[in-house]
């Protein structure tokens, strides 16, 4: 798995994990010994990871683009540039580490782009945290072949598990980043007050520098 940082991965893959009882693995030592990632203290059935996940494209490159499975979590740009950043004006678009972002934001896009089409599975945070994800979650199962063993447990304690999930991201970040993505739907907490002016901008840098992408998988989030 691919994702966007403050893009809800550890809502995504603790709830898979919640259903298949296995463990999850970094993709830095997908070739050592792995590091287990393990959130919800359950007994998991396996010693194997069944899916490994990272932050960053560039450790995609050890994979074949044809056999291995891609999952790629992202979000919309505007409500993570305004979740890190201090956006007062257009001006403030042209800070270098606002470039940086915007530019790492897109090689993400384009990582999954280079993907064999039929091993490639994108989720957007926002489409799954709405309160009817569990048809998400199966679809997800269904594209890395994994049967959810455990999902009727998963239904029956999922407040619970979302709890654990939610607890655990504050304590690993002790206030750093803001409240987890799993806090609830808000799909448009960042941005709701902010000038248009500034929103249409951000369509502006993106399109001007990536038009494909943006017509393919962010113009959803264009604001007219």
């Amino acid at each position: 798995m691919l994702s966007q940082p403050r893009s809800g991965v550890n809502l995504v893959t603790c709830s898979m994990q919640a259903v298949l009882r296995k463990p999850i693995g970094n993709l830095r030592t997908l070739s050592s010994r792995p590091v287990v990632n393990q959130r919800l203290e359950l007994h998991l059935v396996s010693t194997i990871p069944f899916i490994y996940r990272t932050h960053c494209p560039k450790e995609l490159s050890g994979l074949s683009l044809k056999s291995s499975k891609l999952i790629f979590l992202t979000r919309n740009l505007k409500e993570l540039l305004f979740r890190k950043f201090f956006i007062s004006c257009v001006d403030d678009l042209e800070e270098k580490n606002v470039k940086i972002f915007i530019r790492q934001y897109l090689n993400r896009f384009l990582a999954y782009e280079s993907w064999n089409h039929e091993n490639r599975f994108l989720v957007y945070y926002e489409d799954y945290i709405l309160q009817e994800n569990e048809e998400l979650l199966l679809n997800i199962l269904n594209f890395i072949g994994e049967e959810p063993s455990f999902f009727d447990d998963f239904l029956e304690h999922k407040e619970e598990y979302l709890w654990t999930i939610l607890q655990s991201y504050r304590d690993q970040h002790k206030d750093r980043h803001g409240n987890s993505s799993i806090n609830g739907p808000r799909i448009n907490y960042w941005a709701k007050n902010t000038n248009p002016e500034i929103l249409k901008a951000i369509d502006e840098i993106l399109e001007d520098q990536e038009p494909l992408i943006f017509e393919k998988y962010l113009k959803r989030f264009r604001t007219e």
